[in-house]
């Protein structure tokens, strides 16, 4: 962290180190390594215990009850951009019940801008370059769902200018997406820039800006750059969605085997 104020309602955690740099940090930290650099405003914890990572299978539910999107179907090089993704609507082909799509990026990039998405976006193998940036309003179709899951890096850099559809040419509420349990049909509404759910990328996360509630997971290194806002969601914790919980440990019950001698 170089030069930033980080403000977290939930602790910031590493499986290795964390370093701050001419930085304010208002959240308490953890790392199973060391805890070094300037301002730490609340309680740091060196020497924790590793926190369990998600495994490649992590995606396996997902592209099993996904719909595949084409990259080749997007256009400008990989953009997803003034569209309404989400359970019930989609520029790209069918929709998903429970608004899960999955990109075959082919180490390409995909960029995420001034849209609203209402579900689950499965990038695989996406291109080093791939963000979110400019205006994006984003939640999952089902509560405890991720909303994105990257198979490679990805960088966040979110406007705080609201999305708005006169400007995008887009009716971001129709019948079936509602915001706030209102639908309409005009092009006349603005959106707070903001990410909700669960984001997770397999290698290194770069953060410039972010609104984010929720939880932000980085299976590499997380680089941040600019001051972020990050509000946590125990949801994630209370009910973790698909690849993010621990398979239950098996045990002998007394009564369940017998001694059998022949």
């Amino acid at each position: 962290f170089l030069n930033l104020a980080i403000t977290a309602d939930a602790a910031i955690s590493a499986n290795r180190t964390i370093t701050a740099s001419g930085s304010t940090i208002n959240a308490d930290v953890e790392a199973v390594s060391t805890i070094t650099g300037s301002t730490y405003t609340a309680t740091i914890s060196p020497g924790e215990s590793p926190k369990s990572m998600p495994t490649s299978a992590v995606f396996d539910y997902y592209i099993a009850n996904g719909t595949p999107i084409a990259y080749a179907v997007l256009p400008n090089s990989g953009k997803i951009e003034n569209v309404l993704l989400s359970h019930s609507s989609t520029p790209y082909g069918a929709t998903n019940q429970n608004g899960i799509y999955v990109i075959s990026c082919g180490n390409q990039d995909v960029t995420i801008r001034d849209a609203r998405i209402v579900g689950t976006l499965v990038l695989l193998d996406a291109g080093d370059g791939s963000t979110i940036t400019k205006s994006v309003n984003w939640q999952p179709a089902v509560a405890n769902y991720p909303s994105l899951l990257v198979r490679g890096k990805f960088t966040y850099e979110l406007d705080t200018v609201a999305l708005d559809e006169s400007k995008a040419g887009v009716n971001f509420n129709p019948v079936g997406t509602a915001y706030k349990s209102v639908t309409d049909v005009d092009t006349a509404d603005t959106y707070p820039s903001k990410l909700e759910g669960l984001f997770y990328a397999s290698s290194d996360v770069t953060i410039k800006t972010l609104n984010l509630k929720g939880v932000l997971v980085g299976g590499n290194n997380i680089d941040l750059k600019a001051a972020a806002t990050l509000t946590y969601d125990e949801t994630f914790k209370t009910t973790p969605p698909p690849g993010f919980k621990e398979p239950p440990v098996m045990v002998l019950s007394a009564s369940s085997f017998r001694q059998v001698v022949d």
